[in-house]
């Protein structure tokens, strides 16, 4: 197919490859600054990394809708389908990043988590079977799609996949900070801002493009965190070597001094 991008589709499929570009200029940065060492980093890799994948495989569905055809459903459909495998398992280790931070600071169980984890699987085995009976996202004659009877639920998943890491976010503010939780909680707000939205102008995908802000702020603080524990350490270590050199300049002159008594 033609790559228009002049067009509704075409703008919003560059709007999305360009938020891909930008994640994985995220997920490079992690390992460049060793960010995938720890277990908040590991998450946060796996996370830009299932980020960045439905970007590029949501980028096509909105050039091939821009273009309906009959024959192109069933790619469309394909598609679709991983898109939406990508974002439920992003819900899901996002979930986990989370935990991982608030694990660093306290004890925290990962039942949050795991209630997302069970939610993502129900909604991915609703998404598969969207796929044959088109409760979701149907297709007209001409290729076009159309709301299924049943996109609310998919929606209403979607929110209930993120009030367990929300709720987790606020139990633990204290533990967080304040620059801590408000950068977490943009990820659920941001999203649920956007749902909206997309009732009413639904030819822009701003979840997405929410969830891509969102990435932005947490890749920031957790790369200013290890840039501060770094100097620290740095910091550290310049003062052991200045406290070991001040110790063996006077054990020096400790041994000098009695041949000049």
């Amino acid at each position: 197919f033609e790559m228009d991008f002049n067009t509704m589709g075409g703008m919003n499929a560059a709007l999305e490859l360009f938020g891909a570009v930008l994640t994985l200029v995220m997920l490079i940065s992690c390992f460049w600054d060793g960010l995938h060492r720890s277990a908040v980093g590991k998450y946060l890799v796996l996370l830009l990394l299932a980020h960045a994948l439905m970007l590029l495989v949501d980028a096509p569905i909105w050039l091939l809708l821009d273009r309906p055809a009959p024959e192109s459903v069933p790619l469309v459909k394909v598609l679709s389908f991983f898109s939406d495998a990508f974002l439920h398992i992003s819900l899901v280790l996002y979930a986990y990043c989370v935990t991982a931070y608030i694990a660093e600071r306290k004890e925290v169980s990962a039942c949050g988590a795991k209630v997302v984890a069970v939610l993502c699987a129900v909604a991915l085995a609703l998404c598969l079977l969207s796929a044959f009976n088109e409760m979701y996202i149907g297709y007209d004659k001409t290729g076009q799609d159309v709301t299924g009877p049943f996109y609310w639920l998919s929606q209403l998943l979607l929110l209930s996949m993120l009030v367990p890491t929300l709720r987790l976010i606020w139990k633990n503010r204290g533990a967080l900070g304040a620059r801590g939780m408000w950068t977490f909680l943009m990820y659920g707000l941001m999203p649920i801002l956007a749902l909206p939205l997309q009732i009413f102008w639904a030819v822009t995908p701003y979840y997405l493009l929410g969830a891509t802000c969102a990435y932005v702020l947490v890749y920031t603080m957790l790369h200013l965190e290890q840039a501060q524990r770094t100097a620290e350490m740095e910091k550290q270590i310049i003062s052991q070597q200045l406290t070991l050199s001040e110790s063996q300049n006077a054990l020096v002159l400790s041994q000098i001094q009695p041949h000049f008594l």
